[in-house]
């Protein structure tokens, strides 16, 4: 062997040694942010159920389920420690393992135009979403199945509209978008936006906990992920998130007025029109953000490896059969 061959033989093999030297690395990786993110929605079923018994033993479930302002006052609470703290908990423990500077795109978007037209081609998306979502439930009941969802009372008077909104269309929308979109999809961008995009979606649809919502929120998921990475901010996916949730809350009080029939034409009327003004701002997004490219993985993984890696946690599985059994219950 002369003494090129023996050169390339030992850069050989220092490259092979480099190549699953990293393999190991972003596998270990990986397996950190499952293990923490599975722990995070854990803690999220954990939290929303030691609230709930604590109502049960202290007798104040029955006010929870009669008392619209106290159930408010509750809701609000399980959002702040259910979501937000065991979320923000684990995200930064996730920033360290995954050694992103700023996984929580919170900063403004960096022009006003990208701003508008993002949030409202989100919201378009969103609203189409919604569509998708409910011949997807209309298809299901065709074999005899009833899906349930969950209802939000709604307090009466201005009052009770004011705190709904609160709740539903700026704290939920906050909160969700600053814990999924933020942390969850922030920390998994070093292995393929469109791997993080997808797997934060999974974590927001299983969340739900039903089967009517679970379509729209992997559907809308995959929209508010494109969108937040496309203007490098979460803002434009919680104004659209916002913008969702409070539609359905003034379509519920408008309903109270002038009757159903009429209540869910609006609703229809109102989606069409975000649909419609969401492809014309989806178009003049994508010219403005065309320098905003989705990253390429990092990694040396294949696809199926990252799935698995990300899926086959110990938290993850548990996290993954317990919302299954709970979103199983609302099927009949």
């Amino acid at each position: 062997m002369n003494e090129f061959s023996q050169f390339d033989a030992e850069e050989s093999v220092s490259y092979s040694e480099n190549y699953f030297e990293r393999r190991h690395k972003e596998k270990t990786t990986l397996r950190k942010l499952s293990f923490l993110s599975g722990s995070a929605v854990l803690l999220y079923v954990f939290i929303q159920n030691f609230i709930v018994t604590i109502l049960e033993g202290t007798g104040l479930l029955t006010l929870y389920s009669k008392n619209n302002f106290f159930q408010s006052g509750v809701d609000i609470l399980l959002i702040l420690l259910g979501i937000l703290l065991p979320f923000t908990l684990m995200g930064k423990k996730m920033q360290k393992a995954s050694g992103e500077a700023e996984p929580v795109l919170a900063e403004p978007v960096e022009s006003k135009s990208l701003f508008i037209f993002g949030m409202f081609g989100c919201t378009g998306c969103v609203m189409l979403s919604n569509i998708v979502s409910s011949y997807i439930t209309a298809f299901i009941s065709l074999f005899g199945y009833e899906l349930d969802a969950p209802d939000i009372k709604m307090p009466d008077g201005i009052e009770g509209f004011l705190i709904t909104m609160l709740k539903v269309c700026i704290l939920t929308a906050v909160v969700e978008e600053y814990s999924l979109r933020g942390h969850i999809l922030g920390n998994l961008r070093p292995f393929g936006d469109a791997f993080a995009i997808v797997m934060s979606a999974g974590i927001f649809a299983l969340m739900h906990g039903n089967l009517v919502q679970v379509p729209f929120a992997m559907l809308s998921g995959i929209a508010l992920g494109i969108f937040t990475i496309k203007s490098n901010s979460i803002w434009p996916a919680v104004v659209a998130h916002g913008i969702n949730n409070g539609l359905s809350i003034v379509i519920s009080y408008i309903i109270k007025i002038v009757g159903e029939k009429k209540g869910m034409l609006l609703y229809s009327y109102a989606m069409y029109i975000l649909i419609l003004v969401g492809i014309i701002s989806c178009i003049l997004f994508a010219v403005h953000s065309k320098a905003l490219r989705l990253r390429k993985p990092q990694t040396v993984l294949s696809s199926g490896e990252k799935v698995a890696g990300f899926l086959f946690s110990l938290p993850t599985i548990a996290a993954f059969l317990i919302m299954v059994l709970i979103t199983a219950t609302s099927v009949k």
